[in-house]
């Protein structure tokens, strides 16, 4: 697999590692997202020991750590015999102290480690504060289990003010998809991202001299292909009680996204579903959405699936079991196809979002927003309103705003759908902030129906890589 997108980790991870100090970093992300093709790609050419931990008992598991680590340093010229973790780390040290270049050693997956070690933390900060801080040793752990990750160097842990770097690997943006598949069209593109999600570890398996279809059933509909049924592995090897994750999961991709609305497809009690959802939320397979310029603790909030792939499986793939089984594939072909407009749509409100986000950072837009500030919206009470992309400056009472509708067909009336959408924002509080502009962004449109804020998707793309702002319309 090629390396892709990665220049900003691997910069500083050469950074830490070009300097002559100790460095202590942790990595951490979801499943599958590339953290340990990137490590593995980053240390290929330097001075390192990397160790994969699993779910293995300590008996069996230290020793092949110990083995793995020293094998990589030394080779097999010698073999050592270790009775403790202890007793590791003083090897270690002193392996450092002899090396005329910088050592790194990686710890993937360390929640396992931590799992049949608990004291890890606690003895890795001795061995830092006393014996590895003013060394040229660079120690890498990097793990999936985000919140555990997290709470391994929050402020009541050992680790806590250890680590001199955390870098948070994370599902690639649209704009980050597009160099993966020069040949293809930017809609295609967008069909694949929607499909086949972010993660660099399933967008590999598309084959870019097949149509959508071909390749959906060539490897999600292909029996015994790694993403037949890599989201249900992935949550029985992660979650206890996983037929309940598996429903909630279900529930989401189907539009259910509130806890109300979870419960009551599933049959289980609201007050029970948040201690589901935010064990999701720390694996990274789904987010909680608040709308734009609404405080963190707000309950007008909604629940989405992070990664395409999972949301396209759980919608479509999940629910179709038995016809799958049965080879029905006629069936999957015209559920598939009959659905994809609608997959399409929400997708592209995201992708949309990225793209906002993006030029935002480069100038690009009509007003300098916050960065926090940037997303979708929709209200709570009275007549159902739902903005697909705002944007807001950084005052605390808004001065400037960008109103985008978004939409995947071609055949669209632009001056209707402006008047449509300026309406909608009549029709709330943001009504009275003093400047605002407004677009509809679309596929294509009649060049007769065109109006000004009338923009192309193709447009955004270009906007993003050749560095160049957009017409919208200001009222």
């Amino acid at each position: 697999m090629r390396f892709h997108n990665r220049e900003r980790e691997l910069k500083i991870l050469d950074n830490m590692y070009n300097s002559d100090q100790f460095d202590f970093v942790m990595v951490h992300g979801r499943r599958r997202i590339g953290k340990t093709y990137l490590l593995r790609y980053f240390v290929q050419d330097k001075r390192s020991a990397f160790y994969v931990a699993n779910k293995q008992v300590a008996s069996i598991q230290l020793p092949r750590l110990y083995a793995s680590v020293s094998k990589n340093i030394i080779g097999d010229k010698h073999r050592y015999t270790f009775t403790s973790i202890e007793d590791f780390f003083d090897w270690l040290t002193d392996q450092i102290d002899q090396l005329d270049e910088k050592l790194i050693v990686v710890l993937d997956e360390f929640q396992y480690l931590v799992e049949i070690l608990p004291s890890l933390p606690s003895i890795m900060k001795s061995w830092i504060e006393n014996h590895w801080k003013n060394k040229n040793f660079m120690l890498i752990i990097c793990g999936s289990e985000i919140g555990m990750m997290l709470d391994l160097v929050s402020i009541s842990q050992p680790l806590y003010g250890m680590i001199t770097s955390k870098l948070e690997i994370n599902l690639f943006k649209f704009y980050e998809v597009m160099p993966m598949f020069p040949s293809l069209d930017i809609d295609t593109v967008a069909q694949v991202y929607a499909i086949f999600g972010g993660s660099p570890g399933y967008l590999v398996y598309y084959d870019v001299n097949k149509s959508l279809i071909e390749n959906i059933f060539d490897t999600i509909l292909s029996y015994g292909h790694k993403l037949f049924d890599e989201p249900s592995n992935l949550v029985q090897a992660e979650l206890p009680n996983n037929s309940v994750y598996m429903d909630i999961l279900y529930a989401i991709a189907t539009g259910n996204n509130k806890i109300s609305e979870i419960a009551g497809l599933i049959k289980k009690d609201a007050r029970n579903i948040p201690s589901y959802t935010s064990r999701l939320e720390k694996l990274g397979l789904i987010a909680k959405l608040i709308p734009i310029n609404e405080k963190s603790k707000s309950r007008n909030t909604r629940y989405h699936i992070s990664d395409f792939f999972f949301k396209f499986w759980f919608k479509l793939i999940f629910p179709n079991n038995t016809a799958i089984e049965e080879e029905d594939y006629e069936f999957m072909k015209t559920m598939i196809t009959s659905n994809l407009d609608n997959i399409m749509g929400a997708t592209m409100e995201i992708i949309v979002i990225q793209l906002i986000k993006k030029m935002n950072s480069q100038g690009l837009l009509p007003l300098k927003a916050d960065p926090k500030k940037i997303g979708n919206w929709w209200n709570s009470t009275g007549k159902s309103i739902e903005l697909d992309c705002i944007a807001l400056d950084r005052y605390k009472s808004p001065k400037k705003a960008l109103f985008l509708e978004v939409k995947w067909g071609k055949r669209i009336n632009q001056r209707q759908e402006l008047s449509k959408l300026i309406d909608k924002v009549d029709n709330t509080y943001f009504e009275s902030i003093p400047e605002k502009w407004y677009g509809i962004i679309t596929r294509g449109f009649d060049s007769k129906q065109m109006v000004s804020g009338s923009i192309a998707f193709s447009d955004l793309i270009n906007s993003v890589n050749r560095n160049v702002k957009l017409g919208f319309y200001k009222l």
